[in-house]
C-alpha cells in the first residue's frame, strides 16, 4: 500500500489520538457505584433546671423552689441539675461529659472548677452552683488587682461526647450581690442521622472498560504495522502546475519525446502549431526541435 506524506502522517496521527483516547476511557471509567442510606438516627434530648434551697423567709414561704434568679441572702445552697437521654436504634449511646465553670469578666477570666464522668445511654448529675465562693473569688481578685473589672459573671459550660458526636450546654449566672441573675437555654432536641455507603461494582461497565483497553491495544498495533509496511510516496511540489506543463519521458538538444499523445496535444495548443501523423507516432515541429510522441 502506497500513501502520500500527508495522508500518511494524517493516518498514524490518527490511529496515535484514537489509541490514547481509548486508553484514557479505559483508565478513568470506575465501575464501582457508591451508594449512601441512612443506617442510625441518633437523639440527643436534655433538660436543664437550677433548684434553689432557701432559710426561712417571707416571700416564697417554702424551702425549696425551680428558679432563674438566686437571691442570695435567702438562699443556703444552689444546684443544676442537668440530665441528657441519646436514643437510637443501632448504636450503642456510650460517651463521656465534661463540666467547665468558669468566672469571666470584661477584662480577664479563671477557671473554677472541673467535671467529668462517663455514661451509657444517658446521664444525669447535679452541679454545685456556689454564688458566695464565686462572688469571694471575684472580690480577692479585684482586690489584688486594686480595680474591679465590669460585668462578672460564671459560666458552666456542659459538653457531651458519644457516637462520635458533640452536644453542648451552658448556663451563664450574672453575679451580684443581691439578686443573681440566671440565663440558660430552653430544653432541646438534637438530631443526626448517621450514613452509611456500600460500593456496588457494575459488570457492564467492568465489559466496557476492557473493550476500550482493547481497543486501544489494537489501535496502537495497527497503527505500528500501518507506520512499517505502507510506503511513503513523496508529493510532487510541482503538481500544482500541471495545467501548463507537458510530461516527457526523455529529451535530447533537438528532440523531445512527449509521455503520451495527450501531452502532445497539449502542447500543440500551446505552441499554436498543428500535429504531424508518423506511421510509428506524432511529432510537432518548433524551430530546430522535435516533439514526438508515440502511438503507444
Amino acid at each position: 500500500m502506497k500513501l502520500s506524506r500527508s495522508r500518511f502522517n494524517l493516518l498514524i496521527a490518527s490511529l496515535v489520538a484514537l489509541a490514547i483516547l481509548c486508553g484514557l476511557i479505559a483508565f478513568y471509567l470506575d465501575p464501582i457505584d457508591k451508594f449512601e442510606f441512612v443506617s442510625d438516627e441518633i437523639t440527643f434530648s436534655d433538660q436543664l433546671r437550677v433548684i434553689a434551697k432557701l432559710k426561712n423567709n417571707s416571700l416564697f414561704e417554702k424551702d425549696e423552689i425551680e428558679t432563674d434568679k438566686i437571691f442570695v441572702n435567702i438562699t443556703e445552697s444552689c444546684d443544676a441539675l442537668y440530665t441528657l437521654n441519646i436514643l437510637c436504634s443501632k448504636c450503642k449511646p456510650s460517651g463521656n461529659y465534661e463540666v467547665r465553670i468558669m468566672l469571666e469578666t470584661k477584662d480577664w477570666s479563671k477557671p473554677l472548677d472541673y467535671l467529668s464522668g462517663n455514661f451509657v445511654d444517658y446521664y444525669s448529675i447535679s452541679i454545685p452552683v456556689d454564688v458566695r465562693n464565686y462572688l469571694r473569688t471575684y472580690e480577692k481578685i479585684s482586690s489584688e488587682l486594686g480595680y474591679k473589672a465590669s460585668e462578672p459573671k460564671v459560666t458552666i459550660l456542659i459538653t457531651t461526647s458519644a457516637v462520635n458526636k458533640t452536644f453542648e450546654r451552658n448556663l451563664t449566672l450574672q453575679l451580684a450581690e443581691q439578686i443573681v441573675k440566671i440565663t440558660f437555654d430552653e430544653p432541646k432536641t438534637n438530631k443526626f442521622t448517621e450514613k452509611s455507603s456500600v460500593f456496588i461494582e457494575r459488570f457492564d461497565v467492568v465489559i466496557l472498560k476492557y473493550l476500550y483497553a482493547v481497543f486501544s491495544a489494537l489501535l496502537a498495533i495497527f497503527a505500528f504495522i500501518a507506520y512499517k509496511k505502507i510506503e511513503v510516496i513523496e508529493e510532487d511540489k510541482f503538481k500544482k502546475y500541471e495545467s501548463i506543463m507537458v510530461r516527457a519521458k526523455s529529451a535530447s538538444k533537438d528532440k523531445v519525446e512527449l509521455k503520451s499523445f495527450e501531452e502532445l496535444l497539449k502542447l500543440s495548443e500551446y505552441l499554436n502549431k498543428p500535429i504531424v501523423r508518423l506511421n510509428d507516432g506524432f511529432m510537432i515541429t518548433d524551430g530546430s526541435t522535435i516533439y514526438f510522441a508515440s502511438k503507444e
